[in-house]
């Protein structure tokens, strides 16, 4: 497009571009394109593979809006854009863990990666995206960072890639119930953007049409006691078994877990579901 194409600078004709860009791409390349996300959010039903970042565009009561210190507000990802495309990751390393000015972080992650891997799989698991490994530049422990992808994202996207939500409610810790995301703002209209408050949207139980059930703990400082599943099926989960961190994907008969701060998650699918597979 350019300064001379009609209605260039309004908004249907920049819709109306990116909609046609990449089936020009598609056809230059002879097969599937992968896009990247940032603010490019407009055309993820387009493209046939996306890499999505999440940023909130700026909700004004937080000087940071993006990656970890987002709340974690799955709805519209799940329900409009999941069965449109297949998305890897919640966005680059460096600014998933930008500091609360946006400043982006090349290098400064923890000196072992794991906790901060953990984190990041914890949010991918939420939005029921596939798995990203960053370039080995920025982490101390690549091969640890890869292994944990493959190990906990990728058998879970097996699972609810072809699936649909069907319930998606937020835990509230001060009246122990689970409520959906408009009944939860409500309840706390200018805290559950901001981090460093008790109320942080953060704690997140997704059902699917298949049987599989994801609940994810991103509070900073609080953990989340949740019951889940039946006994014998199939468990993927960081959690605190007997005071410790603890990791694990196959079948168990545990089904309450102890989700810890920041990056707890238990992934559940029935047996019924796995024998069809």
């Amino acid at each position: 497009m350019t300064r001379n194409t009609p209605g260039a600078g309004t908004f249907s004709e920049t819709l109306s571009q990116y909609r046609n860009l990449y089936g020009l791409l598609r056809a230059a390349h002879g097969g599937p394109v992968s896009g990247e996300g940032c603010n490019h959010l407009l055309s993820l039903g387009y493209i046939d593979d996306v890499e999505a970042e999440i940023d909130s565009g700026g909700l004004g009561l937080a000087p940071a809006t993006t990656g970890q210190w987002l709340p974690l507000l799955v709805d519209f990802d799940l329900l409009k854009l999941h069965n449109l495309t297949v998305t890897h990751g919640v966005g680059y390393y460096e600014r998933f863990f930008a500091d609360t000015n946006y400043n982006l972080q090349y290098t400064n992650y923890p000196v072992y990666p794991k906790s901060a891997a953990l984190e990041y799989i914890a949010t991918e698991l939420a939005y029921g995206h596939g798995g990203y490994i960053p370039t080995p530049g920025r982490l101390t422990d690549y091969v640890t960072t890869a292994q944990l992808e493959k190990r906990h994202v990728l058998p879970a996207q097996a699972l609810y890639a072809n699936a649909m939500p069907v319930s998606i409610l937020y835990h509230d810790s001060f009246r122990n119930d689970e409520v959906s995301a408009s009944d939860y703002i409500r309840r706390y209209p200018t805290a559950f953007a901001n981090q460093s408050d008790a109320h942080y949207l953060s704690q997140v139980r997704v059902t699917y049409d298949n049987g599989v059930v994801v609940c994810v703990n991103r509070h900073p400082a609080r953990q989340w006691r949740v019951q889940v599943g039946q006994a014998g099926g199939w468990f993927d989960y960081n959690a605190v078994i007997n005071g410790k961190s603890a990791q694990w994907v196959g079948r168990t008969k545990t089904t309450s877990y102890l989700l810890p701060a920041t990056n707890g998650w238990v992934v559940f699918a029935p047996a019924a579901l796995l024998l069809s597979r």
